[in-house]
């Protein structure tokens, strides 16, 4: 028990040091740059990635229902409805083509890295897509 506590607490510590050692040096574990070459990310930073993506489509999708409810001209009077099924159905979607049917376990599989990287890709694919509104 003690020796499982002792060693539970040294790796809180390194992951503590690390994490500062990166804020004093001001560097980013996961640099966007790293999507460019996305069959050599590591899982976790695809999961960050996967997480700040979904912040920037929640953002994106604030900004354009305010642009609705402001009658902007450039939405072409498409009511937020409109925008509220196009989300639905591209999560919808998303989780149908994102996902591994045969994983019914909280536990990671060999398909996690795939469907993390499928996330990403049609994250950005569209983010894309609402960034023509």
């Amino acid at each position: 028990m003690k020796k499982a506590l002792f060693i539970s607490i040294c790796l809180l510590g390194t992951g503590s040091c690390f994490a500062q050692e990166n804020i004093e040096h001001k560097k980013e574990v996961c640099p966007k740059s790293a999507l460019e070459n996305i069959e050599n990310v590591s899982y976790d930073c695809l999961d960050v990635w996967d997480s700040r993506l979904e912040k920037k489509i929640d953002e994106k999708y604030k900004m354009i229902y305010r642009r609705v409810k402001q009658k902007d001209m450039a939405l072409h009077a498409l009511p937020s409805s409109y925008f509220i099924k196009v989300r639905k159905t591209w999560n919808a979607y998303r989780e149908q083509l994102c996902s591994d049917p045969t994983n019914n376990t909280d536990l990671k599989s060999a398909s996690d890295w795939y469907i993390l990287q499928c996330r990403i890709e049609q994250s950005q694919a569209h983010l894309k897509a609402l960034e023509r509104f």
